[in-house]
């Protein structure tokens, strides 16, 4: 059985205290009668506590695709990890997660985990870090995202029904690594325009019903290496057509910051596995930081910069944070001006439009992983940060999906999971809640 296992050392940087204290509380589930393989990957893992799932509870996964509705019910579907029998890959299932009685309901597939890509014309084909948006009649879009080998990108796009569980293939792409297919000038829908196949976009849903999507990772054939994206698409559903919106038709494109000379800059440098926030009062799209291009166009590293897309006047603004790679947090006593560089973050909107990050990975170097855990709550109207304090912290540190309800809750389920006996981390199923009232 392979396994994919990251070394972290897990660093927690003095800030400010804050007026709030509070509680981080793991949802604890029964399970059943422990496998000989839950056994072994225990002693393996040097944790005690792991658990494989059920029929009736997910097994663990990072990088897993989730949506939630408007009735607050949350879905979550793939991801790597392991299976309730053991084995390694891309899970084969979608669940969907009723916080009201905090039961899960498992709707399609049957959770076993994958290594090799199986083509299916009636469900999408298991995958991570895929593109999600969720509609107006409340149907779950998937498109895109890695296969299990890192080198195969997918393009698909799928669309789920959840009044008659079914899905639906929206584009009949079945090849991997897409080239995408842009206008000669951008805001101009021709038709054939694609993003085409890509992983970790940045996505949001406006209050126009229509979907949006930034960057991104992905390859073609002509090239051995990656390739980071900065263009901005719209895909409006009811005519089932993409836009090519803003940025580049070029990857890899550098960051460029406001100065004297260039007052407005035409947008985010290239990159993936963002933070993403709607704006519904001002209508913007917001972006933090990720895994991109410097500034000077030769180096790839974490991100520190907050970027605002105005979609009434089709700018983007450079709002705060640094120009440099691996730029820690600053600030004064009762505001830090920016989370400081990372990846992988954890991120959800409350009902007052205040949008919070969590945890996220900072940087990799020589199996090194660096993240913080604290709580950052940004409101949009102030234009700051603001930490949040925990008595507890979670085990999971990244790539969670995390929704919040109108009573203040917090959900946060599955990601990376940091085993602080052993400083290594993994995929995990532990589900989270906290109340931020």
């Amino acid at each position: 059985m392979s396994k994919t296992v990251y070394f972290l050392l897990f660093i927690l940087l003095p800030v400010a205290h804050l007026k709030a204290q509070l509680n981080w509380q793991e949802m604890k589930h029964s399970q059943p009668t422990e496998s000989e393989a839950q056994s072994l990957l225990r002693r393996i893992l040097n944790d005690p506590d792991y658990y494989l799932g059920s029929n009736a509870f997910p097994s663990p996964r990072t990088g897993a695709n989730s949506w939630q509705d408007n009735s607050g019910n949350i879905f979550v579907s793939s991801g790597l990890g392991y299976d309730r029998h053991g084995s390694w890959g891309l899970l084969d299932d979608l669940w969907k997660y009723n916080p009201a009685n905090d039961t899960w309901q498992l709707l399609h597939g049957e959770g076993k985990a994958l290594s090799e890509f199986v083509e299916n014309t009636s469900t999408p084909s298991p995958r991570r870090n895929a593109l999600t948006w969720i509609d107006r009649e409340q149907s779950l879009w998937l498109m895109g995202g890695k296969q299990f080998s890192d080198t195969e990108y997918l393009y698909d796009l799928w669309k789920y029904n959840t009044r008659n569980n079914t899905w639906v293939r929206i584009s009949d792409a079945t090849k991997t690594n897409v080239s995408s297919v842009w206008s000669k000038n951008a805001r101009n829908p021709e038709p054939g325009n694609i993003p085409g196949s890509r992983a970790a976009s940045a996505t949001w849903v406006d209050k126009d019903g229509r979907f949006w999507l930034f960057g991104g990772i992905s390859r073609n054939y002509a090239k051995p290496s990656e390739d980071l994206y900065n263009d901005l698409w719209m895909y409006e559903p009811s005519t089932m057509t993409w836009t090519w919106v803003a940025g580049n038709n070029i990857a890899n494109y550098k960051g460029i910051f406001p100065s004297k000379e260039n007052p407005q800059p035409p947008g985010p440098s290239a990159r993936s596995y963002s933070a993403a926030w709607y704006e519904k009062e001002g209508h913007k799209l917001w972006l933090y930081a990720g895994i991109g291009i410097d500034s000077t166009g030769k180096d790839v590293g974490a991100l520190a910069d907050l970027w605002s897309y105005d979609i009434t006047s089709s700018t983007w603004h450079f709002v705060s944070g640094s120009t440099k790679l691996y730029a820690r947090s600053e600030g004064d006593e009762d505001y830090l001006s920016y989370p400081g560089y990372r990846s992988h973050s954890i991120t959800w909107k409350d009902k007052n439009g205040k949008f919070y990050l969590y945890g996220g990975q900072n940087k990799v170097t020589n199996n090194i992983v660096d993240t913080k855990t604290h709580i950052w709550q940004f409101d949009p109207a102030l234009a700051k940060w603001h930490v949040l304090l925990t008595d507890n912290v979670p085990t999971t540190i990244a790539e969670g999906s995390a929704y919040s309800d109108d009573a203040g809750h917090i959900v946060l389920f599955g990601g990376r999971k940091l085993n602080r006996n052993t400083s290594q981390t993994y995929p995990t199923n532990q589900l989270w809640k906290i109340n931020l009232k």
